[in-house]
């Protein structure tokens, strides 16, 4: 009962924040395109941060996206400004608990994160989602050599394009805390989303997926019978 509990909780927050996104009255505004990448921004009511969504059909199988995704340590060959991210806490084959760490340049001070990430299937409009947002964890206080930053929501949504091309959106909301001004938060964001997906489609272009898990496979394997095979 309480495992389910934590489960319920953790997807009402993620569809509560990307309902609050997409619900939002500001409408999104390209602000980047590149290699069949187009990437908005949206300011949201009551922040002075932007949200960032990019989307795309990349190369390789959604197989070995969702196989190199789901490999913790290996983030940082192409997310941008990571350094670390290691699995704190287990708590099943679709669900983990992370300590992110990011670089930035002197005289900013390095930032880290506790990210709960959940993979879970979105019924509505037919993708898997690797959802994650920033949690406490008391094993894990902040340490003074750190500024924790604050993720409301990280969403990454796939499914199948054709055997060898996989769509993919990605919507992100996070205040990386500490002194730096907000506006300059929002300039350097606009290039990440773009950053991220283009670094990932490259280490999957060099990645031979490996099995999936049992419960990743079923997840996988419903999305296709239920969305014609897509």
């Amino acid at each position: 009962m309480f495992i389910l509990l934590a489960l319920l909780i953790s997807l009402t927050h993620a569809d509560a924040i990307l309902d609050r996104i997409k619900n939002d009255k500001h409408p999104w505004v390209e602000v980047r395109k590149s290699e069949g990448i187009v990437v908005y921004s949206k300011d949201l009511t009551g922040s002075d941060l932007f949200a960032f969504k990019a989307k795309g059909v990349l190369k390789g199988p959604i197989e070995s996206y969702l196989d190199l995704i789901r490999r913790v340590s290996e983030h940082k060959r192409w997310s941008p400004s990571l350094i670390d991210k290691y699995v704190v806490e287990k708590r099943s084959e679709i669900e983990v608990i992370t300590r992110d760490v990011h670089f930035l340049p002197w005289p900013l001070t390095n930032r880290d994160l506790i990210v709960h990430n959940k993979l879970y299937l979105d019924h509505e409009e037919g993708y898997l989602v690797v959802g994650a947002h920033s949690i406490e964890h008391e094993d894990y206080p902040i340490k003074e050599d750190f500024v924790r930053a604050r993720l409301s929501i990280g969403a990454i949504f796939l499914r199948p394009k054709s055997k060898d091309k996989t769509e993919i959106k990605l919507i992100i909301h996070i205040d990386p805390k500490g002194s730096v001004p907000h506006w300059m938060i929002n300039e350097i964001q606009k290039n990440w989303p773009l950053n991220y997906l283009k670094g990932l489609e490259k280490q999957v272009a060099k990645h031979s997926p490996k099995s999936l898990g049992s419960k990743v496979q079923m997840m996988l394997d419903q999305l296709r019978r239920k969305y014609n095979g897509r």
